[in-house]
């Protein structure tokens, strides 16, 4: 056999034989009926060589045709962005899609992944923002294929799919630097989380670049809740504060409204900036100029990755990286 066996995966079956990679593991997977699909893919299965792993093949063989994934808060839009790629993804390849709902404690996380050991599902995709060294051990261990979603410092043994939260508040801060902003703040999540820490350092890092940062001008969270965000900003607003960064869209958007409650106009007086360029971006009033951390392709890329163990493909662990951007709408200019 080539070297080339060894290297073939299921997206090379898929573009040898002209189809996607969803329709290659239904074929894979028998969970087709179309036999000039089959055949296609049998057929480009033998010319790049494609073997799928003793751990796929065995998962075949207990398939419970379930895919879970966990997240955070379900409330959260950015997630339910990333669950609805996933889960087209998912359907696609003939697997139902169940959610769970942690509330971003490391307990339930480790309980989720202990869980596996059951195999009531066949894989699992989940955000963890307090990915702590025991949470990383026990999906290590799985028999089943993991995929996480979040920012894993060290080399680790299974899939992930991040972004860059640091270059998120970054983004920002330049943004709001342009617009001229002088005395800028920053109302974020708890620091040991990984949103609320990499935000946080993002922002530190570019307002003392620009010589516009003040700790005391920085409110740090126990949560992402738009009430406490309300609090923060109340008390960053009489303090003079002209530009805002939140740690997600809610607390962009208790910004807003603290600015309006003090009788102050966006962007007139202030000007803010969220992230995660949710639905709530995009319907706030004044709409909310935001930094995209790609959830939709953060979940697609998450669910081809599962699809691809799951159809018995064994690779070395495979990491994406996807880039913020900014969207610029009338709350900054």
């Amino acid at each position: 056999m080539s070297n080339r066996a060894s290297r073939a995966t299921i997206k090379d079956v898929a573009r040898e034989a002209g189809v996607s990679i969803s329709s290659v593991s239904r074929a894979l997977n028998g969970l087709t009926a179309n036999q000039e699909l089959i055949q296609r893919v049998k057929v480009a299965v033998e010319l790049v060589e494609y073997v799928p792993s003793q751990l796929g093949q065995s998962l075949q063989s207990q398939r419970t045709g379930q895919i879970a994934i966990a997240v955070p808060d379900i409330a959260n839009a950015s997630y339910l962005a990333m669950l609805k790629a996933a889960q087209q993804i998912f359907s696609e390849a003939g697997y139902r899609t169940t959610l769970i709902n942690t509330g971003g404690d490391l307990n339930d996380d480790l309980e989720i992944i202990k869980g596996l050991r059951q195999k009531y599902v066949d894989g699992l995709i989940i955000t963890s923002i307090r990915p702590r060294t025991e949470l990383i051990e026990e999906i290590e261990a799985s028999e089943v294929p993991v995929v996480v979603v979040g920012t894993i410092i060290e080399a680790v043994s299974f899939d992930v799919v991040s972004t860059d939260s640091r270059e998120a508040a970054r983004l920002a801060v330049e943004h709001l630097v342009s617009q001229g902003c002088k005395k800028i703040g920053l109302i974020g999540g708890p620091l040991d989380t990984v949103p609320g820490r990499t935000r946080y350092e993002g922002f530190v890092e570019a307002a003392t670049r620009h010589g516009v940062f003040d700790e005391n001008n920085v409110a740090i969270l126990k949560d992402f809740q738009f009430d406490l965000g309300l609090v923060a900003a109340k008390k960053l607003i009489d303090q003079g504060v002209d530009g805002f960064l939140g740690g997600t869209d809610i607390l962009a958007l208790s910004i807003l409204h603290a600015s309006r409650d003090a009788g102050l106009s966006v962007p007139l007086n202030i000007r803010v900036v969220g992230i995660d360029n949710s639905e709530a971006a995009r319907l706030a009033i004044p709409r909310l100029t935001s930094i995209d951390l790609g959830a939709i392709e953060r979940g697609r890329l998450a669910a081809e990755f599962l699809v691809s163990r799951l159809s018995g493909f064994d690779s070395a662990p495979k990491v994406a990286l996807v880039r913020p951007r900014i969207v610029v709408r009338e709350s900054s200019l």
